[in-house]
């Protein structure tokens, strides 16, 4: 669904544009929490490092989290994850854009990268 909603084109129907949105963030910041786990986590939710024989494989293989994927993941909690204040208001700001292509070829690079290199079986959560 990420690959697809950066590609689609904005429409003159600002609810059709705001569900392409909103649906490329929440995938955005699933991927991203994937790839890029917080520490404090629920003891069930799966990332990239439970596909790895050795976590701690993934860590030494994956490029460290760009400036782009930490704006674009604290963008989407504010934006489709939390019910905040810092929400960015008015349909035509300059701040609502969404770089989709490039932050699409980031998680396509990453997850080229978790597919050649995964165990593929999931490890077993504790």
């Amino acid at each position: 669904m990420l690959l697809e909603t950066s590609k689609i084109p904005f429409d003159i129907n600002q609810t059709y544009n705001n569900m392409i949105i909103e649906s490329f963030a929440i995938h955005l910041r699933n991927f991203i929490t994937f790839f890029y786990p917080k520490e404090k986590r629920y003891k069930t939710d799966i990332c990239a490092e439970n596909f790895f024989s050795n976590p701690k494989d993934w860590e030494k293989i994956r490029p460290t989290i760009s400036q782009t994927l930490i704006d674009a993941k604290e963008r989407a909690d504010k934006q489709v994850g939390h019910i905040t204040a810092e929400r960015i208001s008015g349909i035509m700001s300059p701040k609502k854009g969404w770089e989709r292509a490039n932050l699409r070829n980031e998680i396509i690079f990453l997850l080229k990268l978790f597919y050649n290199n995964a165990d593929i079986k999931i490890k077993k959560i504790n």
